[in-house]
């Protein structure tokens, strides 16, 4: 969908229309002289036009027949050769450029994966243990590409007088092709990438090359290759999982170190008026509870600034329900967009479905440094609360926008009998008409910014002296009573007092607002948390302290103490995940046992295992799903990538319950080095004070570790964050009176699989001994099989390996 009025387009498009024109003749001028139009030409001279004719997905109608020799096309580490077969071209854009082909045939893909890390895990998605350099053979390509030079060798042709050069002439015949409008299909329906607007906004930038290789494989199915210069890491490797409908990640490389995004989204100032019932209730619980969603008509004023110079497209990500009306720039005047709408392409896509990508096509091109203003108007229902980053737009890319800080102002207008709270300083409230308007200015910059709002709202605040002001935001109704507010209240600030005397680190606001939302969701801001009504109930203590206390947590894992990218995110949500188990050893009534089986609970889930399903701490379902990859699930050091077909919800796993447990391994074994677990406190202590107000990686982390427990930890980092293999241990033990008569002798055996030969773990042994005493030993597993003795003062009664499973592994 091209998304602007039709009585506008027809005025803003005339004058760019005869541009076009002009262009084509230039172009066409060089064609004939026998010379091959300039680089510049390719760039989009009418872009609407362009997306709209690309859209067709029309080719030539007679295929050429690749030379003898076959082609091939090479670009660093990636090669593609078409040995045999024949291909089509698709039909030019306004400019005359080519900028796709398919093709059917005999080829061959050919990947170097220079980094150990990303090779090991594909080995691992490929099912091949030895597997030095990707090679895919296949029979049928659909290739996109902004560069002409993969178009040029992957079709045989050469010079001005080439296929590509008459293409601009409008000689062949074209048609759709069944093959390719397949394959864009399929992009759009399942893998929601618009890759027609991709290259439209490539087009815009002459220095900038996007391509998009899709290929049916003869042993892995659907393979893309991409190449996006917008992305962190510009070179991908996916594969289609057709059981699951799931794209998985296998290859993600970044081969431009120098790259960075177009844009930073600086501040934005958005206005809500939420006075509309929403039409859709089918999975509202609001609606269960006697609170219909409401139709959030938003007007965002994004102020951004531009890193290279001219730059003529800005790439912004909205929530895919969010209906977009218009952009403006800063003077008012309307500008072009493109956002494909999804929905309705199949029965099992809901119409409301857009691309999450808002392409916004600027009139003139934008000089580094400079700064550019647009206004987006759309609409959105929503619950009772506006749901993480997406809710209003943002930078493309990064790690789904959430590495663009920013400061907010947020302008919301309600019915008067609805009440609201925000992020920041509340500058401004007013009645009248009937509507309640409020303003928050959000001056330290942000991630992400949110409020939440309540038909009866009640709001309870709590002081104590050190902490900052909590105030716990709720409907009377539902599952909400002033008694369990109190009891909700109390929870926040209990955990705040706890945190900050743990990490030795107060809060930088003065207020903590916890919003009780009518939806299963969670959420922290900084500032502000989201919370599940039902957190405010108690089936049973422990579960419902675990979340409320993990999102409280994230005040410093996530909003004190930032992440780089996505392949450190675990930082936030394993360490907030950790926390809050301490939380709950610490503080709650039988918390050990609580602690212990919340730990024994995540490391089944972790090793597929449904062994602790009767405890409310399990997910007995993501269990099953991981238990069908476990030879497949990636490192918790590839973030989302780490998910596969079988187990698309792995990543949650390994990001909460297994980063966790690498935690908790760390406590362990600091017990065991002369810093003792005051070492292991002292590096986190450590780390949020070196990283407060700013982002770090996991190698900051390690870093912290090795300045308080003596000794280098990257072994350990290596084989818990970047490999994904756990080891699995049989052993058994013997005791015998000491040679000298002086204490006994404990021998252990122990077997190490499912893991590299030079995997090393050392595993705390217990030792109980006959007059009801214990002492704990490490013995260090770093073979395939060891022996090693443990001499005691006195003597056992038994020995166990690894006790309460400390150590992640499958005994």
């Amino acid at each position: 969908m091209v998304g602007s009025a039709p009585t506008a387009d027809k005025a803003r498009f005339h004058d760019t229309r005869n541009v076009a024109r002009r262009v084509t003749r230039t172009a066409l001028a060089a064609l004939l002289a026998g010379v091959t139009a300039p680089a510049v030409a390719a760039v989009s001279a009418d872009p609407r036009s362009d997306y709209e004719r690309l859209l067709e997905w029309r080719y030539e109608s007679r295929a050429r027949e690749l030379p003898a020799q076959g082609t091939a096309w090479e670009r660093d580490v990636v090669s593609l050769r078409l040995e045999s077969g024949a291909v089509r071209l698709q039909e030019p854009t306004s400019g005359g450029v080519v900028t796709g082909l398919v093709f059917e045939g005999e080829g061959v893909l050919r990947l170097e994966v220079p980094d150990p890390v990303e090779l090991v895990q594909l080995r691992r998605f490929a099912g091949d243990p030895g597997l030095e350099v990707f090679e895919a053979r296949f029979r049928k390509l659909v290739l996109r590409s902004s560069d002409e030079a993969p178009l040029r060798a992957l079709s045989g042709e050469t010079g001005a007088e080439g296929a590509l050069a008459r293409g601009a002439l409008g000689q062949p015949p074209w048609e759709p092709d069944r093959l390719a409008a397949d394959r864009y299909d399929t992009w759009l329906r399942i893998y929601r990438i618009d890759a027609d607007a991709a290259m439209v906004a490539a087009l815009l930038d002459p220095g900038r090359e996007y391509l998009r290789a899709e290929l049916e494989s003869t042993e892995h199915g659907w393979l893309t290759l991409e190449i996006d210069p917008r992305r962190s890491e510009e070179l991908q490797l996916l594969r289609f999982h057709p059981r699951d409908a799931y794209l998985e990640s296998w290859v993600s490389l970044d081969r431009e170190p120098d790259r960075d995004a177009a844009f930073d989204l600086e501040h934005v100032e958005i206005d809500a008026r939420l006075v509309k019932r929403g039409k859709d209730t089918s999975a509202s619980l609001s609606e269960v509870q006697g609170f219909p969603r409401v139709l959030a008509e938003i007007s965002a004023r994004l102020t951004l600034r531009c890193r290279r110079d001219g730059e003529r497209a800005v790439a912004l990500q909205l929530h895919p329900w969010a209906e977009v009306f218009s952009v403006r720039g800063a003077e008012g005047g309307e500008i072009a967009f493109l956002r494909h709408h999804i929905g309705g392409r199949s029965r099992g896509i809901d119409k409301r479905v857009y691309d999450v990508s808002l392409l916004a096509l600027l009139e003139a091109p934008v000089a580094a440094g400079e700064a550019l203003e647009l206004v987006v108007v759309y609409e959105l229902e929503v619950d009772n609360y506006l749901p993480s980053h997406v809710w209003y737009p943002g930078i493309e890319g990064g790690t789904g926008g959430l590495d663009d800080l920013h400061t907010a102002e947020i302008r919301a207008t309600l019915r008067d009998d609805y009440e609201a709270r925000g992020m920041g300083e509340r500058v401004s409230e007013s009645e009248g008409d009937g509507l309640r308007q409020v303003t928050w200015r959000i001056e330290r910059p942000q991630r992400m910014v949110t409020f939440a709002f309540n038909r009866k709202a009640e709001e309870r605040v709590f002081e104590l002296p050190g902490l900052p002001e909590i105030a716990v935001f709720s409907p009377l109704l539902g599952h909400s009573t002033e008694e369990r507010m109190n009891d909700l209240g109390a929870d926040v600030v209990q955990s705040v007092a706890f945190f900050q005397n743990l990490l030795d680190a107060e809060l930088p606001g003065k207020r903590l607002t916890a919003a009780l939302t009518q939806a299963f969701h969670g959420q922290a801001f900084d500032g502000f948390l989201h919370l599940s009504e039902f957190s405010a109930l108690r089936h049973r203590t422990g579960p419902s302290e675990l979340f409320l206390s993990h999102e409280v947590a994230h005040q410093w894992w996530g909003h004190l103490v930032g992440w780089k990218g996505y392949r450190d995110q675990w930082l936030s949500e394993g360490l907030a995940e950790y926390s809050a188990l301490l939380y709950i050893q610490a503080t709650l009534p039988g918390g050990e046992k609580l602690f212990r089986e919340a730990l024994g609970a995540h490391g089944d889930e972790v090793l597929g295992s449904i062994r602790s399903m009767m405890s409310p701490f399990a997910r007995p379902g993501m269990a099953l799903d991981n238990l069908a990859a476990l030879d497949r699930i990636g490192p918790i050091g590839h973030g989302y990538r780490a998910s596969t077909g079988e187990a698309p919800g792995a990543y949650q796993t390994l990001a909460y319950h297994k980063a966790a447990l690498v935690v908790h391994m760390l406590r362990v074994l600091s017990r065991f080095t002369p810093a003792g677990e005051e070492g292991f406190v002292a590096a986190l202590r450590d780390f949020v004070r070196t990283h407060r107000g700013g982002s770090a990686d996991t190698r900051d982390f390690q870093a912290a570790i090795e300045r308080h427990l003596p000794g280098s930890w990257g072994w350990f980092f290596d084989q818990w964050i970047f490999r994904a293999a756990v080891p699995g241990y049989k052993w058994k033990s013997s005791f015998a009176p000491a040679a000298d008569g002086e204490g006994w002798v404990v021998t252990v055996e122990v077997e190490q699989r499912g893991v590299p030969d030079d995997f090393r773990m050392p595993v705390p042994v217990q030792v109980l001994f006959r007059d009801g005493t214990e002492g704990i030993y490490l013995v260090n597993v770093d073979a395939p099989r060891v022996v090693r003795e443990i001499l005691v003062p006195k003597r056992p009664r038994k020995v166990e390996f690894n006790p309460g499973r400390d150590i992640l592994a499958k005994m």
